[in-house]
């Protein structure tokens, strides 16, 4: 881990030289709710959204090589998008929704 950065919504992390090539992840979260009265001993809060990013595999072609994992909890949906090949101008993208 080289660096952490939070907010009341977020929290993101910086890696570096990790052996999966994981160089960030984004956890996106819900406001807390405003409630009168005394304070929760509960601190959960529900994730929206996890974004992972990868550094470039060169062992692995560019289409079998994942450079972003959106994982869109509200949507019941993650979004995997590899990386681009030098001879194309966008990478490759799927789509998986849960029915």
């Amino acid at each position: 881990l080289e660096r952490r950065h939070e907010t009341v919504l977020e929290l993101t992390d910086y890696f570096v030289n990790r052996d999966d090539f994981l160089e960030y992840r984004k956890a996106v979260f819900e406001p807390r709710p405003k409630k009168f009265g005394p304070a929760d001993k509960d601190t959960q809060r529900p994730i929206i959204s996890i974004t992972e990013r990868y550094d470039r595999n060169l062992t692995l072609s560019a289409n079998d090589d994942v450079r972003e994992l959106l994982y869109a909890i509200k949507e019941n949906k993650f979004i995997i998008t590899y990386h681009r090949d030098s001879h194309h101008i966008t990478p490759s993208t799927r789509t998986f929704c849960k029915p």
